[in-house]
């Protein structure tokens, strides 16, 4: 974390680089999908 200066305001620029970031740091994260099918009928299967 950095230490921001209070009496700044953030301009549209910085709130763009901002979320960008974030779009880009999310996309690094592990690739999976979920089963919905098969997890409600092992649920069913297993009584609850």
């Amino acid at each position: 974390f950095r230490n921001l200066d209070s009496d700044e305001a953030l301009s549209n620029r910085n709130m763009k680089v901002a979320l960008r970031r974030l779009r880009r740091f999310a996309r690094t994260g592990a690739d999976f999908e979920l089963d919905l099918p098969g997890t409600i009928r092992d649920t069913a299967r297993n009584g609850g």
